[in-house]
């Protein structure tokens, strides 16, 4: 996948897809889809950190929950 980040003027490489559910009033994030759909935004890493959402908004950031199963790092024992 290589696709640049929606933001006007931002030619930065895209890792995150954002989503809109008006409805709701929920923005969700995920890592970068697999295709681009008309109907989300791709952002850079810069972008999505520094994401605002309307007031009244929350922000459904399903990124964290999948790295939350993750181990921190391998644990090497001397021998």
């Amino acid at each position: 996948m290589n696709r640049h980040c929606s933001r006007p003027g931002c030619s930065t490489q895209a890792d995150a897809t954002l989503v809109y559910d008006y409805g709701r009033a929920v923005v969700t994030l995920e890592w970068l889809a697999g295709t681009a759909h008309p109907m989300s935004y791709d952002l850079c890493a810069d972008h999505t950190r520094r994401l605002v959402v309307p007031n009244g908004w929350t922000v459904d950031d399903r990124r964290v929950a999948h790295l939350s199963v993750l181990p921190d790092r391998p644990t090497f024992l001397a021998s």
